[in-house]
């Protein structure tokens, strides 16, 4: 799964990357968390933030925001979801300028920026 702009893949996900950034995440946080699925949350987590899913995770996720306020939507942990969010009329350009892109997954900046445009 990706989105492309103009021709060119601006966001995506693959299988084999969350594989790959997952165990290396796995080593790094060791036996931090008890619990394997804690564990597992915690790294999916901080995948999530950093843009890296597999992509039935973002397909999920992009069909439960559908049932979500933009407001869940600007909360979410995914970019994809954030950027969502952004493009949504729902989200009107008052909101829009109040939004801080400066610590913001670059999918989601250029997709603010595409929007005050």
């Amino acid at each position: 799964m990706f989105v492309s702009l103009d021709g060119a893949k601006i966001y995506g996900a693959a299988y084999y990357m969350y594989l790959k950034e997952s165990v290396s995440l796995q080593a790094k946080v060791g036996n931090e968390h008890a619990d394997p699925r804690s564990r597992q949350l915690n790294i999916d987590q901080q995948l999530a933030a950093q843009g890296i899913a597999p992509d039935w995770l973002l397909t999920g996720a992009a069909f439960e925001s559908l049932n979500q306020s933009i407001d869940d939507m600007l909360a979410s942990i995914h970019p994809l979801i954030r950027g969502l969010a952004v493009l949504d009329a729902r989200c009107g350009k008052r909101r829009l300028l109040k939004i801080d892109t400066t610590a913001e997954h670059p999918f989601v900046a250029r997709l603010h920026a595409l929007r005050l445009a």
